[in-house]
């Protein structure tokens, strides 16, 4: 699947982490991704704001086993985030949805990996990157929780009520 791709390091602050985590994923008019390296005693967070972004896709990381074999065999220091180049799934949605060469001609397929996730991103141009202020961490941050709509609804009206509680 992967051996098409040619992969490059994409610079950023959370490059060289050692234990990179995804704090959190929010989609609402701007794909924000909030990182976070665990083994960082300062707690540094970095929000990645991507404003134009057709697609993109978060997959566990047991999943991508292939995709780490694959840079393993590149013997590039890639870090946790990089492009790709001669993407397969560029090259599928362009032909699966021809709209996309009108909306978008210039795409670049940014990934970002963590110890749980890996998150891909189709986008025209980079995504901002800040430094975020921490707040005090619960201490089973890292392995992410997926809730399901309307499977869980009862869960997600809970943590609902518990964020908006704790923003008063």
């Amino acid at each position: 699947m992967y051996e098409h791709w040619q992969v490059a390091r994409w610079e950023t602050p959370v490059s060289n982490a050692v234990s990179l985590a995804m704090v959190s994923l929010i989609d609402e008019g701007q794909l924000s991704i909030i990182l976070q390296d665990l083994k960082n005693l300062r707690r540094r967070r970095f929000k990645f704001a991507f404003t134009r972004y057709p697609a993109y896709r978060n997959i566990p990381e047991e999943y991508r086993t292939e995709l780490w074999e694959h840079v393993a065999e590149t013997r590039k220091a890639l870090g946790w985030t990089f492009t790709v180049t001669n993407s397969d799934w560029v090259i599928s949605l362009r032909q699966n949805e021809p709209m996309l060469d009108v909306n978008h001609p210039h795409l670049t397929h940014y990934v970002i990996g963590t110890e749980d996730d890996v998150i891909e991103i189709l986008s025209p141009e980079a995504p901002s990157i800040q430094e975020v202020r921490s707040r005090l961490l619960p201490s089973n941050i890292g392995k992410s929780r997926i809730l399901h709509h309307p499977h869980d609804h009862e869960e997600i009206k809970k943590v609902i009520q518990k964020t908006k509680h704790r923003h008063k």
